[in-house]
C-alpha cells in the first residue's frame, strides 16, 4: 500500500463499493469511527497482525474496481480526452495552443449550422456528449479550467464564425472555486450572454445549471444562488434558456458525505466517485434533457 493509499481518506473511499467492503471487514465499527474522526484515512486501518492482508484485500478490490470501470468506459466510449491540452487551461500559451486545435479539428466553414457544447466543461461530458447527440451533428469546444473572461475573450474565434443553430453553455463552477465574488460571476455572465446575443443572432443559447460535482460541497451555496439567477435571467429573452439538470442529479436520501447544504443528498448511481464526475446514467439524463430542450425550440436532427 503506497503513500497516497495510505493517506486516502475514508470518506471517499467509502463511497466506492469495492473499497468499502474491505473497509469494513477491517473495521466493523467504521461509521462510529468516522464520526468520531471525519478525517481518517486508510492508515488508520492499518496494523501489524493485519498489514499484509489488508494490501492484498486493497490491491484485489483495486483490480475488481478496475475491470467494473474499464466495462462502464467501453460502454460509455472512450474516457480519454482525444484534445487532453484543454484541461490544462491557464498559462496564455496553453490557451493559445489550446483554440487552435479546436480551430484545426472544427474548420468553421465546413461546421456552420451545427449545435456547439461551449464552456468550461468536464471534458468527459462534453466529449461524451458528442457521440450521444451525433444525429445533431454535435461538436464540443469545451475547454477545461476556463472561466467567463476566456469565453467571452476565445467567442469570436471558437463560437461566432460557426454560426450555429444552439449553444449549449455548462456553467460549471470554475468562476466560484476560483474565487471571484458571486456579484462578480453573475455580472460578467449577464454581459457574456447579451454579447452573444449580439453576435449570434440566429441561434438559441442554452445555459445548463451548474451542478458541483461531489467533492466540491462547499460551493454547492453559491452555485445553488447562481442558478436561480441565471434562470431569471434566461427569462428575459426569448432566446436565452435554462436547462436545469440540477433536480434530476440530487436525491432526498443518501449518506452524509455526499449532503449538499440545502438538505439533499449527490445520487450515487449518476456519478463515477473515482473520479468524481458522471457516468453512463448520468450522462444519459443530460443527453435526454439536451434532447427535450432541443425539441421545444424546434431544432430537430
Amino acid at each position: 500500500m503506497d503513500e497516497r493509499a495510505m493517506n486516502a481518506p475514508l470518506s471517499f473511499m467509502m463511497q466506492i463499493d469495492y473499497f468499502a467492503a474491505v473497509v469494513r471487514k477491517y473495521a466493523p465499527d467504521i461509521d462510529e469511527r468516522m464520526a468520531a474522526d471525519p478525517g481518517m484515512t486508510m492508515r488508520a486501518l492499518v496494523t501489524e497482525d493485519n498489514k499484509e492482508a489488508l494490501i492484498a484485500d486493497i490491491t484485489e478490490a483495486g483490480r475488481l474496481f478496475n475491470e467494473a470501470l474499464i466495462a462502464e468506459v467501453r460502454e460509455f466510449g472512450s474516457d480519454d480526452d482525444p484534445n487532453g491540452l484543454r484541461t490544462r487551461w491557464g498559462d496564455p500559451e496553453t490557451n493559445e495552443k489550446v483554440v487552435r486545435m479546436i480551430e484545426e479539428r472544427y474548420p468553421a466553414a465546413e461546421r456552420q449550422g451545427e449545435i456547439i457544447f461551449y464552456g468550461p466543461s468536464n471534458m468527459t461530458l462534453w466529449f461524451s456528449l458528442e457521440r450521444d447527440m451525433l444525429p445533431y451533428k454535435g461538436q464540443n469546444h469545451g475547454m477545461g479550467g476556463c472561466i467567463d473572461d476566456d469565453l467571452m475573450h476565445y467567442a469570436p474565434r471558437l463560437l461566432y464564425p460557426y454560426a450555429p443553430k444552439a449553444v449549449f453553455f455548462q456553467t460549471g463552477s470554475n468562476d466560484i472555486a476560483a474565487g471571484i465574488p458571486l456579484t462578480t460571476i453573475l455580472a460578467n455572465k449577464r454581459k457574456m450572454y447579451a454579447m452573444f446575443l449580439e453576435n449570434l443572432p440566429d441561434a438559441q443559447l442554452i445555459v445548463c445549471s451548474g451542478l458541483p460535482l461531489p467533492g466540491r460541497t462547499q460551493y454547492w451555496d453559491a452555485t445553488v444562488k447562481t442558478n436561480e439567477l441565471l434562470r431569471q435571467m434566461c427569462e428575459e429573452t426569448d432566446r436565452l434558456h435554462f436547462l436545469d439538470a440540477t433536480d434530476a442529479m440530487l436525491t432526498d436520501q443518501g449518506p452524509a458525505e455526499l449532503r449538499t447544504s440545502d438538505g439533499r443528498y449527490f445520487n450515487r448511481a449518476y456519478f463515477r466517485m473515482d473520479k468524481i464526475h458522471l457516468n453512463k446514467k448520468g450522462h444519459d439524463v443530460w443527453t435526454a434533457l439536451m434532447k427535450e430542450k432541443l425539441a421545444e425550440l424546434g431544432i430537430e436532427p
